[in-house]
């Protein structure tokens, strides 16, 4: 999954590079070269979270997001019904001056006390950072009940239908491995586990374990768009991004995949981005419960339906994932695979 684990707030990592540096020191010379070597990578890396958010929104924008240790309270102000299991929720920052502050391609992550346990859940905004003021998010309800595997339904999606107008939640983030820069560049960052053997003179603290990330760039002239049920957020945020853009000449084709007509979220917005932009944009459904007159594919995903309404492999060809883990599994990744899309070009939200 690429909702993941990147840099936290600054005040945690000089904590912690400082816990590192000292431990460093107690090392002979080979692995004191190494542990620096690992320290240094995660500062560079602690600078750059902390600094993407203010280097991607503009100097007079206040940013609400501080981190992802930090979590901060926003106020519902709307609830709009958008289907039968699917809600827009509208959440106020302090004022008209603030952006929320997640870079494309980012998430957030809300916080709830339910049933006396924290629970935290990643979600993307559908809303970019042209909106100031307030966030909206695109949330589908997994009540209990009516899925067999999962008779309890969602915990945080139940909780956020029982809020009211008025009512507050917490959020913290930005979050995330992909960032989409713009004009066709993609940042995606890679984290990993170091376990360092940490000796000191004073005192001995064994093994201690830090993460340490690297980033590598991937530019696209096509994006491939898979997407089923409510894995359009992620794909509506960088789809507008991209569209709202006079310099970016990035093309798109989404196939979007639903269980019936009616699941098809924001499709008017979806067509009227197509209409206004039908150079750069297209898009394809497929449902498994078609209506009568349905001119689009029924069915799940298949290699002929990849083949036919995605953009061919290429070095400069990315494929974004995000959907039921058995959409991906199963119909997503092999398909692609067998269409001669490589892996560094096959990104999962």
């Amino acid at each position: 999954m690429i909702y993941g684990d990147p840099a936290e707030s600054i005040l945690g990592h000089k904590l912690c590079l400082g816990l590192c540096v000292s431990g460093c020191l107690g090392l002979d010379s080979h692995c004191r070269r190494l542990c620096v070597s690992v320290v240094a990578g995660i500062a560079a890396v602690a600078v750059v979270g902390g600094l993407v958010i203010k280097l991607v929104f503009k100097k007079s924008d206040k940013i609400f997001l501080q981190g992802q240790n930090i979590k901060l309270p926003m106020r519902l102000v709307d609830k709009e019904v958008i289907t039968h299991d699917t809600t827009l929720y509208t959440f106020g920052l302090p004022s008209t001056e603030y952006v929320l502050g997640v870079p494309a391609g980012n998430c957030v992550i809300l916080h709830a006390r339910i049933g006396g346990e924290d629970v935290k859940r990643p979600y993307t905004p559908v809303t970019l950072d042209d909106y100031k003021g307030y966030v909206k998010f695109l949330i589908k309800a997994y009540r209990k009940n009516v899925n067999p595997n999962f008779p309890a339904g969602g915990k945080m999606t139940q909780y956020l239908e029982s809020l009211d107008v008025g009512d507050a939640m917490e959020v913290s983030g930005p979050s995330g491995l992909i960032h989409y820069c713009g004009d066709g560049t993609i940042h995606i960052t890679t984290w990993r586990k170091f376990v360092v053997f940490n000796r000191l003179s004073m005192f001995d603290l064994g093994l201690f374990e830090v993460k340490g990330g690297s980033t590598r760039k991937v530019l696209a002239t096509n994006v491939n768009m898979i997407c089923g049920g409510t894995g359009l957020t992620p794909m509506y945020q960088l789809l507008k991004y991209i569209l709202n853009s006079s310099s970016d000449k990035t093309k798109i084709a989404m196939i979007f995949a639903n269980q019936t007509e009616k699941d098809i979220l924001l499709r008017d917005e979806l067509e009227q981005l197509r209409d206004q932009n039908s150079t750069q944009f297209r898009i394809w459904y497929t449902v498994e419960s078609p209506p009568q007159h349905w001119t689009y594919d029924v069915g799940y995903l298949d290699q002929k339906m990849l083949e036919e309404h995605c953009y061919p492999a290429s070095d400069t060809t990315v494929n974004l994932l995000c959907g039921p883990a058995s959409m991906i599994k199963n119909a997503c990744l092999p398909n692609l695979a067998a269409l001669g899309h490589t892996k560094e070009n096959i990104l999962t939200f």
